[in-house]
């Protein structure tokens, strides 16, 4: 099956996944064709992609949740609890004191799994608002990310707290949205949690420094390097590629190379980090429609561990006769993914 943004989905296409509103309410069903009446509710709806099946989907994968991990559903339900609660300013003292207890269940659970564990991105069902999908997926991917280099239990389950409630400035009732006050989000984030709920000093640092780069570009603090919270370098890893994800699947950015885009960006990163971060990644979810820089259109049907930005393609649009081969990128070195499209045009 294949994301595609609303914006770029076109009427007869097969639903493969069931498309629900914020209420739980059944909008698409499975198997159901795409009418232009459809595409409007959609649009009116705030839903900004569904997951399409057609003859150029290979993987006959259902994915419910990214990184592959069905199984965590209950836990990452209750983060999603916490996430709004937090997020809304709605969270009391025994609730923040519950995320350390919710943050542990799910750190335990990823530590059983993590030598099948990628790190990944997939859109699912999950009706929140865009940053409280962020703050999950996230989190999600932080973790795991953080267990890949072997950071102690204790560790990681701060990490999952401060991703869960680095934004708190952001979307709090009283959040304002000026370009200043975003700049400032960090640190109002840091004095709100220390004052009201004298939350671990590591954890607060994280919320602290999870927009510093390693470069110092960063803000607000200008920080470099190791100044910088080991657990924020590690969010700002996972946050940039939620960011390049969303850009490039939900937006449909086409400009430029996707593979010189993330690695421009990631430059300003920790490398350490970005190395434990490049071995585990699936950059790219099977069945994405590319476009390649010779113009020939393919469908990734499997990702490659010795580079993650060379995945094997299955051409299906040709202008040298190629239909149907499968071109390991890894071992073409003159091809490349240009950027993510949506049909055969």
């Amino acid at each position: 099956m294949r994301l595609v943004p609303v914006r770029s989905l076109q009427t007869n296409s097969e639903i493969a996944v069931d498309v629900i509103n914020n209420d739980g309410k059944l909008m698409l069903k499975e198997g159901q064709k795409v009418t232009p009446k459809g595409i409007e509710i959609l649009e009116k709806l705030g839903i900004s992609y569904v997951y399409i099946r057609d003859e150029y989907c290979f993987s006959g994968k259902k994915n419910k949740y990214t990184t592959k991990i069905d199984y965590f559903y209950k836990s990452i339900m209750q983060l999603e609890e916490l996430a709004n609660k937090s997020m809304s300013g709605a969270a009391n003292l025994s609730d923040v004191q519950n995320a350390m207890y919710i943050a542990k269940q799910f750190v335990e659970d990823v530590l059983a799994a993590q030598d099948s564990l990628k790190i990944s991105y997939e859109p699912n069902k999950l009706s929140v608002n865009p940053f409280i999908e962020q703050t999950i997926y996230v989190a999600i991917m932080a973790v795991i990310l953080g267990a890949k280099m072997k950071l102690s239990k204790d560790k990681l389950v701060k990490l999952c707290v401060a991703t869960l409630l680095k934004d708190i400035a952001l979307i709090s009732p009283n959040a304002k949205t000026s370009d200043v006050v975003y700049m400032q989000h960090p640190i109002l984030g840091y004095k709100y949690l220390k004052e009201k709920y004298a939350i671990d000093e590591e954890i607060l640092e994280a919320i602290l420094h999870h927009h510093e780069r390693a470069d110092g570009s960063g803000y607000p603090n200008k920080l470099k390097g190791e100044e910088i919270n080991q657990l924020a370098r590690i969010i700002s890893v996972v946050d940039t590629f939620y960011e390049v994800k969303i850009n490039h699947t939900m937006l449909g950015n086409t400009h430029g190379v996707l593979e010189e885009n993330i690695k421009k960006i990631f430059q300003k990163l920790d490398m350490n980090v970005l190395g434990y971060f490049l071995k585990n990644v699936e950059i790219f979810t099977l069945d994405s429609m590319v476009i390649l820089n010779n113009g020939d259109i393919g469908v990734i049907i499997k990702n490659n561990d010795r580079n993650p930005f060379k995945p094997c393609v299955k051409i299906v649009k040709s202008s040298y006769n190629l239909e149907g081969e499968i071109i390991d990128l890894f071992d073409n070195k003159d091809l490349s993914i240009k950027h993510l499209t949506y049909y055969v045009s």
